[in-house]
């Protein structure tokens, strides 16, 4: 990785303030005590070849946690080719008032509840990833997620909190 941004006390990076048009790659935000990446309001983000780990002590305790601010939005991102493992909570948190996000060639594993989360979603594509071995439920789409295409992942061995299963 290019940039490693260890050990923070809150987020490791914060994409907020209207930010538009950003690409954030090559970096290894990890063991930071809030989020390894948060995005707040924010417009066509791209994030490539990243990894956010190892997230612990301050709720939510995510890998990448899109929660547009109250009144703000999150629109047009990408995440491809990233690492999202070991985080306290979710791997990959998606919020109200966001929309058309992909998640494309990913690994999002061993997170300490779900591999992916989301609330209030709309457009969302998953494609091609492989969600395996959180805690949790690898993949769950909540309240007012809609119009998501899911398709061509690798999901399983998820829910590890009640030992090995065979699930579909």
């Amino acid at each position: 990785r290019e940039l490693r941004v260890p050990k923070c006390t809150g987020d490791g990076v914060s994409v907020g303030g209207t930010a538009y048009a950003l690409v954030i790659a090559n970096i290894a935000s990890t063991n930071t005590r809030r989020q390894g990446l948060s995005h707040t309001q924010c417009s066509y983000v791209r994030v490539y070849d990243s990894e956010f780990s190892y997230t612990k002590g301050t709720s939510p305790e995510c890998g990448i946690d899109i929660e547009p601010d109250e009144g703000g939005s999150c629109t047009n991102v990408v995440i491809k080719n990233c690492r999202l493992n070991n985080n306290a909570k979710y791997g990959l948190n998606i919020w109200k008032r966001t929309t058309n996000v992909t998640i494309t060639s990913s690994t999002i594993e061993r997170n300490g509840s779900l591999g992916i989360g989301t609330n209030g979603v709309s457009t969302l594509k998953v494609l091609n990833n492989t969600i395996r071995y959180n805690s949790a439920t690898g993949v769950v789409y909540n309240t007012n997620t809609r119009n998501i295409t899911h398709s061509g992942n690798l999901s399983y061995g998820n829910y590890t909190r009640l030992g090995t299963k065979t699930r579909t």
